[in-house]
């Protein structure tokens, strides 16, 4: 068990390093991560602006991450209860997988991001 907590400890510091050094390079640079679906449709996706979201939420300025995407708050809960459940996982049962949330809010999350995609590109959000 010391070994696969030892191993997480290392994956997440390595991420947690790369996380860094884009964060570092995209706000001195001002260039992030293109959208594929904006590029290709020139519509907003339901992930749009998320970068600016995530660089606004380490500046503690919340309210303007919000304004980036709406949803962006419970993207970030959605990304962290799969991390965690699956992290817990593996270190309960030593299996490499990702644990998803239960199905009914996988349906949930995902019908809400449709949803949030249509209306923020009707409404011009």
């Amino acid at each position: 068990m010391i070994k696969i907590i030892r191993k997480l400890i290392i994956y997440g510091g390595i991420i947690l390093f790369f996380l860094i050094i884009f964060t570092v390079w995209t706000d001195r640079t001002g260039i992030g991560i293109p959208c594929p679906v904006r590029n290709l449709t020139h519509l907003n996706c339901c992930g749009c602006g998320n970068t600016r979201a995530v660089l606004a939420c380490l500046h503690l300025e919340f309210r303007k991450a919000l304004e980036y995407n709406y949803l962006f708050p419970a993207e970030f809960f959605y990304l962290i209860w799969t991390v965690l459940k699956t992290c817990i996982n593996y270190i309960r049962t030593g299996e490499q997988h990702i644990s998803v949330p239960p199905r009914q809010i996988n349906i949930l999350f995902a019908v809400g991001m449709m949803l949030w995609m249509i209306i923020r590109n009707i409404l011009h959000i």
